[in-house]
C-alpha cells in the first residue's frame, strides 16, 4: 500500500464522501485526508468568554430561524437548509475567535513546563508511521495545533483522546479536567490551505515574546506539496 511506505499529502476529495457531525463545533470526516487540529486545556478560555460565544451563537442562529440548540435533531436539520455560504460564515467565525482567545495564553498554562511539553509531543509522535502520519506541530502553553493524517480505519478522536490520555495521566496526574474534552479540526482542502496552515503553525510561537514555553515540530514530508 502506497501511503504504509511513505506519507504523502492527501487533501479533501470532493468525489469522496464525507460525514459530518456536530456538537459544538463542526467536524467534517473524510478516509484518508489531512486534517489541521488544535486542541486546549480545559481552562485555557474563561467560562465568561464561553457564555459570551454562546450567547452570540444563539442570537445569530435565531436570526436565521433556528430557535433551538443544533443538538436537537430537528434544529440541526434547520441549520443545515441554511444556504451554504451563511453556514461556512458563521463555522469560520467560530474557529477565528477561537484561536483568537487561545493566543492570549489565559488558565494555568501547564504545557509551558518543558516537561509536560516535551511528553505531549513524545505522545503525538508515537503513532507516526503507524496510525498515522503527523505533520507539523506547535505546542503553546494553553494548546496544540497540528496537522494530522489518520491511517485507513482509524479515527481522528482516537488518535488525539489516546494523546491527551497518555499526557494527563502519566505526567499531568489529572483524568478528566486537564483538557477539554472537544477538539477543533478542519480538514484540509488543498495545497494553499496546507501552506496556509504550515505557516499558521510555524509563526504561532512567535506571538509570545522569546518564545516561552513553546515546543515547535516541522514535518519535511509535507514539504512537497507546500513548503515552507
Amino acid at each position: 500500500m502506497e501511503n504504509a511506505v511513505r506519507p504523502i499529502f492527501r487533501p479533501l476529495d470532493r468525489a469522496k464522501p464525507v460525514t459530518i457531525y456536530r456538537r459544538n463545533l463542526p467536524h467534517w470526516r473524510q478516509e484518508g485526508a489531512t486534517y489541521f487540529v488544535t486542541f486546549r486545556l480545559a481552562d485555557s478560555i474563561p467560562r465568561s468568554v464561553i457564555l459570551e460565544w454562546k450567547d452570540a451563537d444563539r442570537r445569530w442562529l435565531e436570526a436565521n430561524g433556528v430557535n433551538g440548540p443544533l443538538s436537537d435533531p430537528k434544529w440541526r436539520e434547520a441549520y443545515v437548509r441554511l444556504p451554504e455560504k451563511r453556514r461556512r460564515e458563521f463555522e469560520r467565525e467560530a474557529g477565528r475567535r477561537l484561536h483568537v482567545e487561545l493566543d492570549k495564553c489565559m488558565g494555568s498554562c501547564a504545557l509551558g513546563n518543558p516537561r509536560i511539553a516535551k511528553a505531549v509531543d513524545a505522545a503525538m509522535v508515537h503513532f507516526h508511521g503507524v496510525r498515522l502520519w503527523l505533520g507539523d506541530v506547535a505546542i503553546m502553553p494553553n494548546h496544540v495545533h497540528g496537522l494530522i493524517q489518520p491511517m485507513p480505519g482509524e479515527r481522528l478522536e482516537t488518535l488525539l483522546g489516546s494523546a491527551k490520555q497518555y499526557v494527563s495521566r502519566r505526567v499531568a496526574k489529572k483524568a478528566g479536567s486537564f483538557w477539554q474534552q472537544e477538539n477543533y479540526d478542519r480538514i484540509v482542502r488543498d495545497r494553499r490551505e496546507l501552506g496556509i496552515w504550515r505557516k499558521y503553525i510555524r509563526d504561532n510561537p512567535k506571538k509570545l515574546r522569546g518564545n516561552e514555553g513553546c515546543l515547535y515540530r516541522r514535518a519535511d514530508w509535507l514539504d512537497e506539496a507546500a513548503p515552507l
